[in-house]
């Protein structure tokens, strides 16, 4: 099948990966994350009425998660579960769908910005919760920030949307630090989770995993990838730090088909946010590369004339 000229010239002015075309796949990627969280709160609220929002609140005030002038506002919550419950589905599918249209991003961002920040609340005081929470804050507060051209997003703001970015980021390791990722007790645990409860995408995948995992060479590489992942997020903050988010981003995608069902929803965020987060900068570093060339083409230039104006006045 031939594609029409209109066509193809569409698909090379806004998918091309310098215009910004990576941005736009992670962004409908990330529409389509919120409008399935809603989808299955439809069903766990709504269809088989096993999910109730006061409950959900009584369990984290029972904790002490939320701040305490935030708990009041929380029990006024608990008398309207399914009216709150309804405004959190609208808040995830509609922004979701937006952000997949490209239509309203901001408005898109600001409700969704507004619904994250609650939940943040809620748990605040569960550093969990502030790792995979706050990754869905930082998602819609780029897109309520950025400019509709990512190529036109200013430097400072950037600037301090990576260093929120790598703010969560070392949350999230402590959090696996926690759960003793890097020490042998860590990876005794993990590969027993793995071979009794994760349902990986392939069974001879597992298979072999769990064959490999006899070996001492194996145990060794597996804990590595908490200090491989430690030193990229510190990377991060250097000049190679495209590269560092590749590696993490990568790190996220080989770990998906292995433990489909233990990543759950948090580790599919991750992959998106990691996502969203190169497909941003490697923008940024093409567009300062294009202008860092200009300015010395237009120096050289600048130069040329000037030495050929001396030497005709020489002359």
């Amino acid at each position: 099948m031939v594609l029409p000229a209109h066509t193809l010239k569409a698909i090379s002015r806004y998918w091309n990966p310098e215009n910004g075309g990576w941005c736009r796949v992670a962004q409908t990627l990330i529409g389509l994350f919120f409008v399935g969280a809603g989808i299955f709160k439809i069903y766990n609220y709504f269809l088989i009425g096993d999910g109730d929002m006061s409950q959900h609140f009584q369990y984290w005030i029972d904790y002490g998660w939320p701040p305490e002038w935030y708990q009041v506002l929380m029990r006024w919550g608990q008398q309207y579960p399914k009216q709150i419950a309804f405004g959190v589905i609208v808040c995830q599918i509609v922004p979701g769908l937006m952000y997949v249209l490209n239509y309203r991003v901001r408005l898109a961002s600001f409700f969704l910005l507004a619904l994250q920040v609650n939940v943040f609340l809620g748990t605040f005081n569960h550093t969990n919760f502030n790792e995979f929470v706050g990754t869905s804050v930082w998602i819609p507060l780029y897109y309520l920030l950025k400019p509709d051209d990512p190529k036109a997003i200013p430097r400072r703001l950037w600037t301090i949307l990576t260093y929120l970015f790598i703010g969560v980021y070392l949350i999230q390791i402590k959090n696996r630090f926690n759960y003793n990722d890097p020490h042998t007790i860590g990876f005794a645990y993990q590969y027993e989770h793995l071979a009794g409860d994760v349902m990986s995408s392939s069974a001879h995948l597992k298979a072999l995993v769990i064959h490999l995992g006899q070996y001492k060479w194996f145990q060794i590489l597996w804990l590595s990838t908490w200090y491989i992942r430690m030193a990229m997020i510190l990377g991060l903050m250097t000049r190679w730090r495209l590269q560092c988010g590749t590696v993490l981003l990568a790190m996220w995608i080989v770990a998906i088909p292995l433990w489909l069902n233990g990543l759950t929803s948090q580790g599919v965020l991750w992959s998106l946010i990691t996502f969203i987060w190169v497909s941003q900068e490697h923008i940024v570093q093409y567009v300062d590369k294009k202008k860092a060339k200009g300015k010395l083409k237009h120096r050289w230039l600048t130069n040329m004339q000037r030495r050929l104006s001396l030497s005709q006045l020489s002359l």
